[in-house]
């Protein structure tokens, strides 16, 4: 299976999310301390500008693992993957304990 560009730049940002995230943390913690001397605060944001802007949560999108899309998707709980691909599976019996809803 061929993985789409956008399923890969999301898997991009989310090892460099979880790289550099703790460190970036300490950074910004130490630029707001207004006991620190002033130049160790400008050192610290300077190092932290100097980051790539995907270092950050709001960076990275929920994506189906297997389409790449963006919307309707089922959340971490079911996979990480679409409704259509969910319905799908579904109906051909791939996911177990999962059956058609009847009232």
């Amino acid at each position: 299976m061929r993985i789409k560009k956008t399923i890969k730049r999301d898997i991009k940002r989310r090892l460099t999310f979880c790289t550099l995230e703790p460190k970036a943390l300490i950074l910004k913690s130490l630029g707001k301390n207004q006991i620190l001397p002033m130049h160790i605060r400008e050192k610290a944001l300077d190092i932290l500008d100097s980051y790539p802007k995907d270092h950050s949560i709001s960076k990275i999108n929920n994506l189906c693992y297997m389409t790449g899309r963006s919307r309707g998707n089922m959340g971490p709980k079911n996979g990480k993957i679409s409704r259509m691909k969910f319905r799908e599976l579904c109906e051909f019996g791939k996911i177990s304990g999962v059956k058609r809803a009847t009232w």
